[in-house]
């Protein structure tokens, strides 16, 4: 393919918006490809660098990428197929992959280095981009420019990785083991979140803009069996490493995944501010690698994944290296950073109920705790962005819904202490429910108050609700068939969603039964007797509020024959 080369003056019509307005269409080997202005992309990307967290010529590198002309969806979809058929991988899962990592933008370097479509990485930890490059008889720095490169290098990796474990997947769950390796990810727990992360959303589908207009579709693949990849590819410890039972001692909704560097022990400054970041390049998963990395640099104290789902990789009383300045010693001892699961390559992530949720009332809790003030100035002492800090120069957190976000936290339970959370509040902690014959022997009382969402909403029945505060029941499928029967109490709209596996993906969902104060039965068949299945109950609420009363009761049954679930 044709290299595209810049000059001094197309690159700064780029930066500075000189350049003309519109989406060129250009023809290259037969290829299409688009050429669109970015300035106002990159004045937001170019200058998210957190001053210990990126080298000063970052904002160049992504300026470079993003104002080349860049493959078409139509080209993109051609180089999936060609790199698939080449290196017998799936292309459903070359194609996720690339959504995943960076919304199919050639781009780089993300948080933890990774480069292009594909996000091979190359730091002092992994080296995926050189070993895909000596896979293609090709130079890493090919792999980072051209986005067929980096399709076929990851192809060719997977495809190797599947090779050295004298291995020939023939199914789409096969391929795990490999897609883990293939993160590039610092530790097992981190690989495994990155995977399964994946394989949620070639199970559920994915729509999403990129910034030349054009719309990623990834049709479901709602056949993947998740218990057989619970069963054969992971240990007990690792079956639910977002939900499993190590928990921040400083919040705890968040997970555990702690650094051992890049952070200064104690604090020179009392807690008065609260700093909002957000990735930029990258995902949550990656974010936590970096800053375990000791070559880094850089860290926060949390990360708030698109799902809800927080992680912690430094403790409060600690000072995380994440808006430090030159001549302003107390930026980092004064605050508690966050980073959230945004990027430019998708802003569209932003619009995340899960996490504006999740982390507007992480900081509610934290801004009673230590008196921070409350007010929305974005000023420091204060709640604020990057960007507000004395000293930086960014635009981090980008483009950030305040006015959303704090809408978040001014309905949030702002107490001293952290949310009292249900035993059973995420999927590794489901509380068992035995399984009755035809009727109901002595059904299990739950209770949704204080839980935290793991899952985005159901669609179901027609209905879409605005969250999802869950809690998680499992049971042992006894028959090809069970009745599960949530009833509610008088100010609670139960959701019922059975899953796969923890958290797998839904199998059958319901929400049919009348309101506040009905009962809502769900009718499950095709299930294998033996398989463990599991169930999360969430109220219904199409504007996000709490429900009145928040208790039900749950149980499992087995009809006496296979029924047809009714239509209503």
């Amino acid at each position: 393919m044709k290299k595209w080369l810049h000059t001094a003056a197309a690159l700064a019509s780029v930066l500075y918006g000189t350049a003309q307005s519109h989406i060129d269409t250009l023809t290259i080997n037969g290829n299409t490809f688009l050429l669109k202005n970015m300035s106002s992309e990159l004045n937001v990307m170019a200058t998210h660098t957190h001053e210990e967290q990126a080298q000063a010529h970052h904002h160049e590198q992504w300026a470079y990428y993003l104002s080349k002309p860049h493959p078409s969806i139509n080209t993109l979809n051609s180089y999936f197929w060609q790199a698939a058929n080449e290196y017998n991988v799936p292309v459903d899962l070359l194609r996720t992959i690339a959504q995943v990592e960076n919304n199919w933008t050639q781009i780089g370097p993300s948080i933890d280095q990774g480069w292009g479509m594909m996000h091979l990485v190359q730091n002092s930890y992994c080296n995926t981009l050189h070993e895909a490059a000596l896979l293609l008889n090709a130079s890493d720095i090919q792999l980072k420019e051209d986005a067929q490169l980096n399709i076929r290098g990851a192809a060719a990796l997977l495809r190797q990785y599947a090779n050295d474990a004298n291995a020939d997947p023939q199914r789409i769950e096969d391929w795990y083991p490999y897609v883990k390796k293939f993160t590039g990810l610092i530790d097992d727990q981190l690989q495994t979140i990155q995977a399964d992360r994946y394989y949620s959303v070639m199970n559920d589908g994915n729509r999403s803009t990129t910034l030349w207009g054009e719309t990623v579709l990834l049709p479901k693949r709602a056949n993947i069996d998740f218990n057989y990849i619970n069963q054969h590819y992971k240990s007990a410890a690792a079956a639910e490493p977002a939900n499993d039972a190590s928990r921040s001692a400083d919040y705890g909704p968040a997970v555990a995944s702690m650094t051992t560097c890049n952070f200064t022990t104690g604090r020179n400054h009392s807690i008065d501010t609260y700093v909002n970041h957000w990735i930029g390049t990258g995902t949550a998963a990656g974010a936590v690698s970096w800053f375990k990395n000791c070559d880094a640099d850089a860290s926060a104290h949390f990360i708030v994944a698109n799902n809800g789902t927080i992680y912690q990789s430094v403790a409060v009383a600690n000072s995380a290296w994440h808006c430090g300045a030159s001549g302003y010693p107390y930026n980092n001892g004064r605050s508690i950073g966050v980073e959230h699961e945004a990027t430019v390559a998708n802003p569209g992530l932003w619009n995340s109920t899960a996490m504006l949720q999740a982390s507007a009332q992480m900081s509610c809790y934290f801004c009673s705790q230590y008196g921070i003030a409350t007010n929305q100035n974005h000023t420091a002492p204060g709640i604020c962005g990057h960007q507000n800090m004395p000293g930086t120069n960014t635009s981090c957190p980008g483009t950030i819904p305040w006015s959303t976000w704090f809408g978040y936290f001014n309905t949030g339970n702002c107490s001293a202490q952290a949310p009292a959370q249900p035993a059973n509040d995420y999927c590794g902690n489901a509380t068992a429910l035995t399984v009755y014959g035809a009727t109901c022997g002595s059904s299990v009382s739950g209770d949704v108050a204080g839980a935290t969402q793991s899952a985005a909403p159901t669609t179901c029945d027609g209905y879409a609700s605005a969250n999802a505060l869950d809690v998680w029941y499992s049971f042992v499928a006894t028959a090809a068939s069970h009745t599960i029967t949530v009833v509610s109490s008088s100010g609670l709209d139960a959701v019922v969603d059975l899953r796969t596996a923890c958290p797998g993906s839904t199998i059958d969902c319901q929400d049919v039964g009348g309101g506040e104060g009905s009962t809502e039965t769900l009718v499950a068949t095709g299930l294998t007797a033996g398989t463990t299945y599991y169930v999360r109950v969430y109220d219904y609420s199409g504007s996000g509020t709490a429900p009145s009363t928040t208790t039900f009761t749950i149980c499992v049954t087995t009809p006496c024959s296979t029924p047809t679930k009714p239509t209503i």
